[in-house]
C-alpha cells in the first residue's frame, strides 16, 4: 500500500503540473494550407488529425465565408495516399529500378470551417488554446464590442470523429442571434498552397441529406439534424491494391439548418464546397457537428452513399468529449516527470507525448503517420510526405518505450514488414549490381516508403544499404522493453535474418595482419558503393558500421534468448568488424579480397594523381598512410590490374594519428598516447569536419554503438565525445540526434558535457524550434523531433546490460539489466519521474532531492513485462549513494 501511494503522489503531482501546460495562441497563425507542419493546434487520434487555424478563404476561392471571420479545421488521416503504377514515369524518376508495384504521395482531404455571417465591420480576433490534458482545442472569435463564438473541439478516442461544439455570447450592440456558416469541403487537384499537385485528383461529389431520410432536403432544409458531405478520389488501384482510393467526410449537425449552398463547379481545380446556414443564440445551447472520416478500399469503387454516410455520423458531440477525456485521464496516469527548475523541459516532454497520440495509433491495422502525420494539408508536402528511413521516420518513436507507452508503436511496423517481399526483391538486384550474389531471404530497403507494401514518389529512394537497418531498431526495442516474445517471433526474427543475411553476403572478407584472426568484414564495394549519407560514397562508413554492429549483436541476444540458433557467419561478423571509418578516407589497411573475387575501380576519391607510382610517393609523405588494391590477383574475375586502371587514378589513402586534425579544439582536452586511447578513437580523432559532415556519426546513438556506463570499452566514451562534437552548436543542431548523444557521451565523461550544459542547450534550441502547440521542429517542418523525450527519458533513468564476467560469453544472464536513476540530471536540482519504463520490462519510479543529493525513499520497481508469463524478470540497481529503500512488485 506504502508503494501505491508514493507512486500516487508523485503521479497526482504531475498532473497538476500537467494542467498548465498548454499550447496557447493571441491571433490566427495565418499559416495553412503549408507543405510542411505549422505552429497551429492539433488534434489527432492516430487515425484521423486536425490542423486548426483562422485565415483567409482567399486561395480556396469560398463563395460564402468572410475573411479572416472563419476557424478552419484542416483534416486528414494517416491512410490518405494517391499512388501510381510502378511504370508510370513520375514512379520511374524517383526509382528508375522500383520493386514495389507503385509509388504514393500523401495528398490532402479537405476540412470543415466555421464562419459567422460578415456584418461585423472589422476582423474578428482569434485565440486558442491547446489543452493536452484533456486532449482538446478551444478556439474563439471575437468581435469588437466583445461577443464571443466559442469553439471546443476533439477528435474521438476510437474513430475518425471531429466533435466541435459551438456557442455564441453577445456582447454590445451585437445582435443575439447570429447565422453560422458550416463549410465542408475538399481539396481540389489544383492549387497555389505550396505543395506537389502534378496530377493528383480532383473532388468527385458534394451534397446535403437528412439523417432521417428526407429526400430533398437541401431545398427542405429545416426537417430535424442534417448532414452535409464531400468526397475525393485518391488514386486509381494500380495491380489491384487494396489502398484508400476514396475518402468521404460527412458532417452531422445537431441544428436544423436554414439554407444550404453548395459550389457551382466541383471540377479539377476546386474544392468543392456545401455550407449549412445555423442560427445560432447568445446563451443557447449552441450548434455541435461531428465531422466523420470514412474510406472505400479497392478497385471499381462507387462513391459512398448518402445512406452510408448517415452511418458513419451517427454519434453525438457528447459522446467524442466524454471518450477523450476518459483517454487522456488514463493515458497521462501510465508515467510521468517532474521537473521543477525545467519546466520548458517538462512540456517538451509532455508535448511529444501529445503528438504521438495522433501520429501512432495503438491499432496495427491502421496506417501510420509519414513526416507530417495526419496533418497533411497540401498534395504532395516536402518529401512526399513518406516514410523516411535515413532516420526521420524511425527517429519519431525513439522516446516511446521509455516512456512508458510502447502501444504507440503499434501501427509503426507494418510499412516495415509490408515492405518484405519488395525488400527481397530489391536485395538481389542490388547485389547484382555489386558483382555478388545474395540468398533469397536477404533484405534491402529503399530509403523512402509508402504504406501497404508501396514505395514514395520521392527522387532519393535508391541511397544506403543501411535504410532497412535503421528502421529495425524500433523491433529491437521493443523486445528489449516488452519481453513481447510472440511479436519477436511474428516480425522482429524475420526482418533481423533478412538484413543480417544482407550484410553476410555484401561485406567483404578481407585480409588484415592487425586482425581478429587476421581478417576484417568490410563495407566495401566500388561497383554499388556504401553511403554514409544521401550522394556521400564511402568505404567502411560510421552509419553503416553502427549498424552491422547493432543488428548484428541484436541477433544474437536475441536468437539466444529464444532458443534459436543464429547461422554462424553472423558471429563470425560480430567479431571481425574494423573499426568505423570517421571522414571521406580509406581505412588503414591494404585489402585483399576473400570471399568474392570482383574488381575494384575505385569512386571514392581522396587525391587525383595521374599514375600509381605518384600515388605511392603521395603516400609516403604521409605518416600511416597506406594504399588500396584494387583489384584481386592478375587475371582472375576479368580484372587486369591496378595498373591499367584509367587515369587520374583515385587513390584511397589514410591519415592516422593528428595529421588531419586542422579544426582547432576538435580534440580539446585530449591527448594523444593516455591510457584511454585506441585505434578507434585515434581514428575518430583522426576525421576531419571538411571531410565529414554531422551525417556521418548520426547513428552513434541510436544504434547503440556507445552505450552509458560500460567499463569494458574505452572507445565507446571517445566515439560518444567525437559524434556529440560533431554536434556542438546546440541551439541549431539536428534536435532528436544531438541530445541523446550528448546524454551519453556525458554520462560516460562528464569531460564531455556537463548535465546542466545539456539542458542549456537544450532550452537554447527550443528559443528556436518549439513552437506554441508543444512541438519542437525539425529541417523540413517534419515531426521527428519529438523523439527528443528520450533524451530526457535518459537523464532521468537509464538500464545497461549486465556486463559479463571477463573472458566470459555469451553475456550472463540473458536479458538482464542494471537500472541507474538519474545518471544525468544536475545534482543542485530537483526532479521526479513516476512509472518510466526500462530495458528489461520495468516500471521505475524515483525522486531526486537536491537539497540531500540523494534519492527519495521509496524507489519502486515492477516487472511489468515478464519473459514468460509466471516468470521472473530481474533487475539490478545501481545505489551511489547511502540509506533509502526500494520496493519491488510491492515488496
Amino acid at each position: 500500500l506504502g508503494t501505491t501511494i508514493s507512486v500516487l503522489v508523485l503521479v497526482v503531482a504531475a498532473r497538476a503540473r500537467l494542467a498548465d501546460i498548454q499550447g496557447t495562441w493571441t491571433s490566427a497563425p495565418n499559416a495553412l494550407p503549408n507543405p510542411q507542419l505549422p505552429h497551429v493546434p492539433l488534434l489527432g487520434n492516430g487515425r484521423l488529425g486536425a490542423a486548426i487555424d483562422a485565415s483567409s478563404h482567399d486561395r480556396r476561392a469560398f463563395p460564402f465565408a468572410g475573411s479572416m471571420n472563419s476557424v478552419d479545421f484542416y483534416l486528414n488521416t494517416n491512410s490518405f495516399w494517391s499512388c501510381v503504377d510502378r511504370t508510370d514515369p513520375a514512379c520511374q524518376a524517383a526509382d528508375p529500378d522500383s520493386v514495389a508495384p507503385a509509388c504514393c504521395s500523401v495528398v490532402a482531404l479537405g476540412g470543415i470551417s466555421i464562419s459567422l455571417r460578415p456584418v461585423f465591420s472589422s476582423a474578428l480576433a482569434f485565440t486558442a488554446v491547446q489543452d493536452i490534458s484533456t486532449g482538446t482545442v478551444a478556439a474563439n472569435l471575437t468581435t469588437a464590442a466583445g461577443s464571443v463564438l466559442a469553439l471546443t473541439s476533439a477528435i474521438d478516442r476510437w474513430d475518425a470523429a471531429l466533435a466541435i461544439q459551438a456557442t455564441w455570447t453577445s456582447a454590445g450592440s451585437d445582435p443575439a442571434t447570429v447565422e453560422v456558416y458550416v463549410s465542408l469541403w475538399v481539396q481540389g487537384a489544383s492549387s497555389a498552397d505550396g505543395g506537389d499537385n502534378t496530377g493528383h485528383p480532383a473532388p468527385v461529389a458534394v451534397g446535403c441529406a437528412s439523417l432521417s431520410g428526407e429526400a430533398t432536403p437541401c431545398s427542405n432544409p429545416a426537417t430535424g439534424e442534417q448532414m452535409i458531405y464531400a468526397t475525393r478520389t485518391a488514386s486509381t488501384s494500380p495491380h489491384n491494391l487494396t489502398m484508400p482510393v476514396l475518402a468521404a467526410l460527412a458532417a452531422r449537425l445537431s441544428a436544423p439548418a436554414a439554407s444550404y449552398q453548395i459550389s457551382s463547379s466541383v471540377g479539377p481545380t476546386n474544392p468543392a464546397v456545401v455550407t449549412a446556414t445555423v442560427p445560432v443564440t447568445s446563451g443557447g445551447p449552441g450548434i455541435s457537428v461531428v465531422v466523420s472520416e470514412a474510406e472505400t478500399r479497392g478497385p471499381g469503387l462507387a462513391d459512398p452513399t448518402p445512406a452510408a454516410l448517415r452511418d458513419v455520423v451517427n454519434r453525438t458531440a457528447r459522446a467524442t468529449f466524454d471518450n477523450v477525456r476518459e483517454f487522456f485521464a488514463q493515458y497521462w496516469n501510465k508515467s510521468s516527470i517532474t521537473l521543477p527548475t525545467r519546466p520548458r523541459v517538462e512540456a517538451l516532454w509532455y508535448g511529444a507525448l501529445y503528438a504521438l497520440v495522433g501520429l501512432g495509433s495503438d491499432d496495427p491495422s491502421v496506417a501510420a503517420g509519414g513526416l507530417y502525420g495526419p496533418w497533411a494539408t497540401v498534395d504532395g508536402p516536402n518529401w512526399h510526405g513518406d516514410y523516411t528511413l535515413d532516420y526521420n521516420y524511425e527517429s519519431t518513436f525513439f522516446g516511446v518505450y521509455g516512456a512508458n507507452h510502447p502501444e504507440r508503436t503499434a501501427s509503426y511496423y507494418a510499412p516495415i514488414t509490408d515492405w518484405l517481399s519488395a525488400g527481397r526483391a530489391k536485395a538481389q538486384r542490388q547485389a547484382a549490381l555489386a558483382h555478388g550474389s545474395c540468398p533469397a531471404t536477404a533484405l534491402y530497403y529503399a530509403c523512402h516508403l509508402a504504406p501497404w507494401g508501396l514505395q514514395s514518389l520521392d527522387t532519393m529512394t535508391r541511397y544506403m544499404s543501411w535504410n532497412g537497418h535503421f528502421a529495425a531498431l524500433p523491433f529491437i526495442s521493443h523486445y528489449e522493453y516488452t519481453r513481447d516474445a510472440d511479436f519477436a517471433l511474428r516480425a522482429t526474427v524475420p526482418l533481423l535474418s533478412g538484413l543480417n543475411d544482407w550484410w553476410a553476403c555484401f561485406l567483404n572478407k578481407t585480409k588484415d595482419a592487425s586482425a581478429p584472426d587476421g581478417y576484417y568484414y568490410n563495407d566495401v564495394n566500388s561497383f554499388n558503393p556504401d553511403y554514409e549519407h544521401e550522394g556521400q560514397q564511402v568505404p567502411n562508413p560510421t552509419i553503416a558500421m553502427s549498424f552491422v554492429q547493432r543488428t548484428i549483436d541484436a541477433q544474437l541476444d536475441l536468437w539466444r534468448q529464444l532458443n534459436l540458433t543464429a547461422p554462424p557467419i553472423i558471429a563470425d561478423i560480430a567479431a571481425h568488424l574494423p573499426a568505423p571509418n570517421t571522414a571521406k578516407v580509406a581505412m588503414p589497411t591494404n585489402f585483399t579480397i576473400l570471399n568474392n573475387t570482383r574488381c575494384h575501380q575505385d569512386s571514392w576519391t581522396w587525391e587525383n594523381v595521374p599514375d600509381v607510382s605518384s600515388c605511392e610517393a603521395l603516400c609516403t609523405t604521409q605518416p600511416g598512410c597506406a594504399i588500396f588494391s584494387y583489384c584481386p590477383p592478375i587475371g582472375q574475375d576479368g580484372c587486369t590490374g591496378q595498373h591499367d586502371e584509367p587515369t587520374p587514378l583515385h587513390c584511397w589513402g589514410y591519415v592516422a594519428g593528428t595529421q588531419c586534425n586542422s579544426e582547432a579544439g576538435w580534440t580539446s582536452g585530449r591527448s594523444s598516447g593516455t591510457s584511454n586511447e585506441s585505434s578507434i578513437f585515434v581514428a575518430y580523432r583522426g576525421a576531419r569536419l571538411v571531410d565529414s559532415d554531422w551525417f556521418a556519426m548520426y547513428p552513434v546513438w541510436p544504434t547503440e554503438a556507445i552505450n552509458l556506463y560500460d567499463p569494458t570499452a574505452a572507445w565507446m566514451w571517445s566515439v560518444a565525445e567525437l559524434s556529440a562534437r560533431v554536434y556542438i552548436d546546440f541551439p541549431h543542431g539536428r534536435g532528436v540526434e544531438v541530445f541523446a548523444m550528448a546524454v551519453r557521451s556525458g554520462a560516460q565523461n562528464q569531460f564531455a558535457f556537463t548535465p546542466t550544459a545539456v539542458l542549456r542547450g537544450l532550452e537554447a534550441f527550443m528559443d528556436n524550434y518549439f513552437g506554441p502547440n508543444l512541438l519542437c521542429y525539425a529541417p523540413g517542418g517534419g515531426i521527428e523531433n519529438v523523439g527528443m523525450l528520450q533524451a530526457v527519458n535518459e537523464m532521468l533513468l537509464f538500464a545497461s546490460p549486465n556486463s559479463p564476467a571477463p573472458g566470459k560469453a555469451p553475456p550472463a544472464p540473458l536479458g538482464e539489466y542494471t537500472l541507474r536513476l538519474f545518471p544525468f540530471w544536475p545534482t543542485d536540482e530537483p526532479a521526479a519521474f513516476a512509472q518510466l519504463l526500462a530495458k528489461g520490462g520495468h516500471e521505475v519510479s524515483a525522486s531526486w532531492s537536491n537539497v540531500t543529493g540523494t534519492v527519495d525513499s521509496p524507489i519502486t520497481i515492477s516487472a511489468v513485462y515478464p519473459a514468460n508469463p509466471g516468470t521472473v524478470t530481474r533487475a539490478s540497481l545501481e545505489v551511489p549513494w547511502t540509506g533509502g529503500t526500494v520496493s519491488c512488485n510491492g515488496q
